[in-house]
């Protein structure tokens, strides 16, 4: 499996697992997440998908949110665009 992180377009990219093993979650929740919008335009990799470095600190902000709580991406998603 590729993890990266791959430079596209002059951006660092990461892995979806590789930012799951960041945040020590399970691929399948940031997969979630990622298909839900909330991580913005992947990257097709080698058959794996990618997506920017720079939304690591949203993946932060996402799981504190899960964490209490807040476990609908749906509404995870209102509270995103509100702060901006």
């Amino acid at each position: 499996m590729t993890r990266g992180p791959f430079i596209i377009r002059g951006e660092r990219y990461l892995s979806l697992e590789a930012v799951a093993e960041c945040y020590q979650v399970e691929a399948a929740w940031v997969r979630q997440v990622y298909e839900h919008g909330l991580l913005g335009r992947g990257e097709d990799v080698g058959g794996t998908i990618a997506v920017a470095a720079a939304m690591l600190e949203r993946v932060a902000v996402i799981r504190r949110l899960t964490l209490l709580g807040a476990a609908d991406l749906a509404f995870i998603e209102v509270l995103l665009d509100e702060m901006g």
